[in-house]
């Protein structure tokens, strides 16, 4: 090998780890994001189940569940109101959409083999 096919390979070899340095960059970012949507999605589903145990226990003890009436006085109180985006329906969806992105965005990454990847570098 001569010292320009060395240069040459060092440089393909240093742009590829620097590839791969941004990749993992990115990557970790997005599973922050991703951490962060999820739990996002967990303490909503959890005020949904607050929201609907307090109803039924308000069922129970006097005859109406008030839920409605509730989420009035909060809108007219605090000027805040449910947006209908986040049922539990809508959450479980968007779980499974989260769950496709990524196997989307791992299966290419499975696929690379590492040692071809060396022979076409060779």
């Amino acid at each position: 090998m001569t010292i320009n096919t060395v240069y040459m390979v060092a440089i393909v070899l240093l742009i590829v780890a620097l590839a791969i340095i941004r990749a993992t960059q990115s990557y970790m970012k997005a599973s922050k994001v991703s951490a962060d949507f999820e739990t996002m999605l967990n303490d909503i589903d959890t005020l949904l189940s607050i929201e609907e145990l307090h109803c039924r226990n308000n069922s129970e003890q006097t005859g109406v569940s008030m839920k409605n009436k509730m989420r009035k006085y909060v809108l007219t109180e605090r000027q805040q109101a449910l947006s209908g985006k986040f049922t539990r329906s809508s959450i479980a969806k968007m779980r499974e959409a989260e769950k496709a992105r990524k196997a989307k965005f791992l299966d290419p990454i499975a696929k690379i083999n590492l040692m071809k990847l060396l022979k076409l570098v060779q």
